[in-house]
C-alpha cells in the first residue's frame, strides 16, 4: 500500500527525472546547432525549441536566456573534461599524461571548441588553475627556484600559466589540431623550466 507520502515522493522523482531528460534534449540541441551555424549568436530559442521538441515556456522554466543555456553547456563540456582528467590522475599518471588525455577531448570535439575558443574571453579550463595552484600555492619559491617573487607575483604566474595554456589549445584548433596531443604536450612543455616541470612531475617520454 502507498500512502500519500509515498506518493508524492514516488511523483517528485519521475517529475525530476522528467525535467533532467528535457534538460538533456536542450543541451543536446543547442550543442548540434551551435556547430551546425557555427556562432552562438546565430542560434535562437525558436530553433532550439524545435530541435528538442519542446515549447518555449518549457525552454524559459529551464533557462533565463540563450546565454544562460550556453553558459551550462559550456559547464556540461568542461565537466566532461575534468572528468577525463581526473581519470588519468587517480589512475596515477603523471601531470604530462593528464594534459594528453585533455588534449584528446579537445581534438575530439574540435568543432565545438572552434567556436567555443573564438567567442569566448575566458580560459577554457577552469582546473588547470585549481592544478597550478595545488602544485605552487605553498611552493617556498625562494628555496626551489634560486629567486624571490614579491608578495601576490605568484597570482602574476599563475595567470600567465593559464593564458598561455589557452592560447597554446587556441593555436592549435585553429590549425585543425595538427599535432598530435603528444606533440601539443611537447609544445607546452617547452615553454616552462626543468625546475617547473619537476614541480608537476612532468614526464618528458611524451615528447
Amino acid at each position: 500500500m502507498v500512502t500519500k507520502g509515498q506518493g508524492g515522493a514516488a511523483m517528485n522523482k519521475k517529475d525530476n527525472s522528467r525535467s533532467r531528460e528535457t534538460d538533456r534534449r536542450i543541451i543536446r540541441a543547442a550543442f548540434e546547432l551551435l556547430i551546425k551555424k557555427q556562432s552562438i549568436a546565430k542560434v535562437t530559442v525558436r530553433d532550439v525549441c524545435e530541435l528538442a521538441g519542446i515549447n518555449r515556456s518549457t525552454f524559459y522554466a529551464h533557462y533565463v536566456d540563450m546565454y544562460d543555456l550556453f553558459e551550462k553547456v559550456e559547464k556540461t563540456m568542461e565537466c566532461s573534461m575534468t572528468e577525463a582528467f581526473l581519470e588519468q590522475i587517480q589512475s596515477g599518471s603523471d601531470i604530462g599524461k593528464c594534459f594528453v588525455s585533455m588534449f584528446e577531448f579537445i581534438r575530439e570535439y574540435r568543432q565545438f571548441y572552434e567556436i567555443y575558443l573564438n567567442e569566448a574571453s575566458h580560459p577554457v579550463i577552469g582546473l588547470a588553475r585549481d592544478l597550478y595552484q595545488a602544485r605552487l600555492g605553498n611552493v617556498n619559491v625562494s628555496d626551489t627556484f634560486g629567486f624571490d617573487l614579491f608578495d601576490g607575483e605568484i597570482k602574476y604566474q599563475e595567470d600567465f600559466f593559464i593564458a598561455g595554456l589557452t592560447a597554446i589549445i587556441r593555436r592549435w584548433v585553429a590549425d585543425g589540431c595538427a599535432l598530435s596531443p603528444e606533440e601539443l604536450l611537447g609544445v607546452l612543455g617547452h615553454q616552462y623550466s626543468p625546475d617547473i616541470r619537476e614541480l608537476f612531475e612532468w614526464s618528458d617520454e611524451e615528447e
